[in-house]
């Protein structure tokens, strides 16, 4: 079975929405991690919530550091 023109570009355009999803989570993330940033390094927050930024960071940059090799082992590279 073969596919219609009209079927590849609707394939295609849901890999572009999957792209752009992708990109706006990873995004997300980024400004979050520095956001987790800023509060680890403010002496003036408690130790608690300091102790919970750097938490809530490590996180972040695993889920990023998994997504960089996903992204990889399907050969897409920035």
């Amino acid at each position: 079975m073969e596919l219609t023109p009209l079927e590849i570009e609707q394939i295609r355009a849901g890999g572009v929405a999957v792209g752009l999803q992708v990109q706006s989570e990873v995004w997300r993330l980024v400004v979050r991690g520095n956001e987790c940033s800023i509060g680890v390094s403010d002496a003036s927050l408690p130790k608690e919530v300091r102790l919970q930024a750097l938490q809530e960071m490590r996180e972040i940059n695993a889920s990023l550091g998994a997504l960089g090799e996903l992204l990889g082992d399907a050969g897409i590279s920035a």
